[in-house]
């Protein structure tokens, strides 16, 4: 009977390579060569070893099946890789003759992913659109940045061991969570969310632009919002009469033209500063 004869050898992504613990099929002549006893065993009939072996330690045994005379699958065994690249073969045996060795590459096994951490972030408060860089290590995976609970809509891994992220809108004071395909990580310290600095209100016209003594005057603007007091000029030509108002929402005012108010601007004031109108005409 011919020996055993390999004619190729295909792991899992078509070529004759596979990683430790991934099947091959061995394709070839195999009539002689006996299925093992509890199909799939390890046996002395495949191996996997260098291509020149001199001692039994130069090739180690692995777990295959017989399928048929012309395939066997089996599986690269544990310690496979610690054969020099590319003097590594494979070789099948009838326990009389053995096959000539056919090369083989046994893949560098990917490492582990890491279980993420976040070490420390920074700036450890900010307000909603703040730009946060976190540190920790395991971040090249990551699928979603959360604050307090609350993913960011944006973020950027720079590296696996820094990424970025911006706080979302409505995010509150709590901690930043990382997760990953492997899990999430939670910071030792909160993030904490800080209200932004009010703005100067701005004033872009009245309505109407004259008018008598309890008239209603109709301010529009931005920022108006936290409205504290709503001038008109006096006499001498200063903001130093105080008319009665009413807040509607960040963008208009209505006030009431007060007693003694003459011709001039109108100012309103407000907790980050104040703004003046167009020139309001009081009608005698």
């Amino acid at each position: 009977m011919p020996p055993p004869t390999i004619t190729n050898v295909i792991g899992p992504r078509g070529l004759a390579q596979a990683k430790v613990g991934e099947t091959v099929n061995i394709n070839g002549l195999f009539t002689t060569v006996p299925p093992p006893p509890n199909s799939p065993a390890v046996g002395d009939n495949v191996r996997f070893g260098l291509q020149l072996p001199r001692l039994p330690e130069d090739s180690i045994r692995a777990q295959y099946t017989k399928e048929s005379d012309i395939l066997l699958t089996a599986r690269v065994p544990l310690g496979a890789d610690a054969f020099p690249t590319p003097a590594i073969a494979v070789f099948v045996s009838d326990g009389n003759q053995t096959s000539l060795p056919f090369p083989f590459i046994v893949e560098e096994m990917t490492p582990p992913s890491q279980q993420p951490l976040i070490n420390s972030f920074t700036p450890t408060s900010g307000t909603v659109g703040t730009v946060v860089t976190i540190s920790g290590r395991g971040f090249d995976d990551t699928t979603s940045v959360g604050f307090n609970a609350l993913n960011a809509e944006s973020f950027k891994v720079i590296s696996d061991t820094t990424l970025t992220a911006t706080v979302p809108e409505n995010a509150s004071t709590g901690p930043i969570s990382v997760t990953t395909r492997v899990g999430t990580t939670r910071s030792a310290i909160n993030f904490v969310v800080t209200e932004p600095p009010p703005k100067a209100p701005e004033i872009t016209s009245i309505t109407p632009e004259s008018g008598r003594i309890g008239d209603q005057v109709t301010i529009i603007g931005q920022h108006l919002g936290k409205t504290s007091k709503v001038r008109f000029k006096d006499s001498l030509g200063q903001s130093k009469v105080d008319a009665t108002f009413e807040v509607i929402g960040g963008r208009r005012v209505t006030a009431t033209v007060p007693p003694l108010a003459q011709t001039g601007t109108i100012r309103v004031v407000t907790d980050a500063g104040a703004a003046v109108s167009p020139i309001f005409t009081v009608i005698s």
